[in-house]
């Protein structure tokens, strides 16, 4: 299997800061317990190829609005959303209980090349 894991877990409300119409937003959230599965594999099927230990992951993302904005509307796809171009940077570590620890490069923040804020709408709150 090529490629990563992805993963999803639930966060206090208070992980999530956004000014709208400012395009500016941040994520963060320290300490986040979870499992290093340690294989793709075993972090699917939990098969028993490799160890389950427990982790932690810190995460801080900060994304500002640059002002370039782009509204999209598909009523075909019942999908649309206002858009703005950001910059953004990211700072995260994780470590689990054998003792590894992982952190962005020199432990300090990573710039994103790409990044945008968006308030969008689909299905059942798309506008009729």
């Amino acid at each position: 299997m090529k490629g990563g894991v992805f993963w999803t877990a639930p966060v206090p409300n208070t992980s999530v800061t956004i000014h709208p119409g400012a395009g500016d937003a941040q994520f963060t959230v320290s300490d986040l317990a979870m499992f290093d599965y340690f294989t793709e594999v075993n972090s699917i099927l939990r098969d028993g190829s490799a160890p389950i230990v427990d982790a932690t992951a810190s995460v801080d993302i900060h994304w500002a609005g640059r002002g370039d904005r782009l509204q999209v509307k598909n009523d075909a796809a019942e999908f649309g959303g206002a858009y703005e171009n950001a910059t953004a940077t990211i700072e995260w570590s994780a470590s689990n209980a054998t003792g590894y620890f992982f952190s962005t490069v020199d432990s300090g923040e990573t710039t994103v090349r790409h990044a945008f804020t968006a308030k969008v709408r689909n299905g059942a709150f798309f506008p009729s």
